[in-house]
């Protein structure tokens, strides 16, 4: 192994951040099922997507709130992440500095006018490499004063692919559940087709390999979502299917639609697709926020008071229409949001 040149930058180290955040028990905080780098940028201005391409992921991490529901404004949300990794890591702390010249800042992702729903991803810039890793190292960090959550680089693939409801068998019989499920889709063309094309794309020579390994990645999880206010309508069981996705992220929408369209026959009877999920809280898909793992961890230290709050009268429409465009003003492409914290500025980079 050679060494690396002698300009080559330090590896990046693990710091210990001065704000008081929960921490995990025995194993590490799960990865919410959120979405990938194309699902991020689905139906987003070009320019915005240009403005996030040309961060380096190095001193840059894409972090989102809790409860995107609970508020419409995006500089709202900004000011709330600020002011949350003030109290983790605050950058007047040399070890917690951001590069020399630079200024932590915000860039919000900003959805196309015709995109009904604003999605709660910012790209957090000005981080040292340091911060950045550290953040990154686990996937939220709750404190007191707010709660975060942050997407790994590169943004992987979900592996949760459908909530199949109509299966009225106990949550103890899940091994043979998972046998039958494994077998309608190891029987199925759409799935075998669909996995072939995943090794061509990813130039693997044996195609039967990567179908015995996704059908062996495939996981089960039981889930009882309740009905009605406090569960008055009794619960609605569901068989939750995860399993690495064998094809490119450009192709993973194609993949779950696959999935969802299988109709999985067992003996219990015929597992479908159940309506889609999606928690308010972690922004999670395979469940709803009334069971999220998350607010019910007993380290957990997020209080409805440390939400990002909506303003007044506010909806996101106007707040959209409102961010700049690339053909308006000096050229900014959408660099980011126009704060009190920021004196204007919506570049991650100190001016003079």
């Amino acid at each position: 192994m050679q060494d690396p040149p002698p300009d080559a930058a330090p590896p990046p180290v693990l710091l210990t951040f001065e704000g008081e955040y929960a921490k995990p028990d025995e194993k590490p905080f799960p990865l919410p099922q959120t979405c990938t780098w194309l699902g991020i940028f689905e139906n987003t201005m070009p320019a915005q997507k240009e403005a996030w391409n040309e961060q380096d992921m190095n001193t840059a991490a894409i972090l989102y709130p809790p409860r995107p529901a609970d508020y419409a404004n995006p500089s709202v949300c900004a000011e709330f992440l600020l002011s949350t990794l003030e109290f983790l890591c605050p950058p007047e702390k040399e070890e917690f500095a951001p590069p020399e010249g630079e200024i932590r800042d915000v860039l919000p992702y900003q959805p196309a006018s015709n995109n009904a729903r604003a999605e709660p991803f910012y790209l957090v810039t000005g981080l040292n490499r340091n911060v950045a890793h550290t953040l990154r190292s686990q996937p939220a960090w709750s404190t007191r004063v707010g709660t975060f959550f942050v997407l790994p680089n590169p943004v992987p693939i979900p592996s949760f692919a459908v909530s199949l409801k109509n299966l009225p068998c106990r949550p103890q019989q899940i091994g043979p559940l998972r046998t039958e499920i494994v077998q309608n889709l190891e029987n199925n063309a759409n799935f075998i087709n669909m996995v072939t094309a995943g090794a061509i794309d990813n130039n693997i020579d044996d195609v039967d390999a990567l179908i015995d390994a996704t059908l062996k990645s495939v996981d089960i999880k039981h889930i009882s979502l309740p009905r009605g206010d406090n569960a008055t309508a009794g619960f609605e069981n569901r068989w939750n299917v995860y399993m690495k996705c064998p094809v490119p992220a450009e192709r993973h929408a194609g993949w779950i639609k696959m999935i969802q369209a299988i109709h999985f026959k067992a003996k219990w009877g015929t597992g479908t697709k159940a309506d889609p999920m999606r928690c308010t809280y972690c922004s999670g898909t395979d469940h709803q926020r009334s069971i999220c793992d998350y607010p019910a961890m007993a380290n957990w230290l997020d209080t409805e008071d440390t939400a990002p709050q909506a303003l007044p009268g506010q909806s996101i429409a106007p707040v959209i229409a409102a961010l700049p465009t690339q053909s308006e003003g000096s050229g900014n492409k959408n660099r980011g949001y126009k704060g009190k914290r920021r004196n204007g500025q919506g570049r991650g980079k100190a001016r003079n």
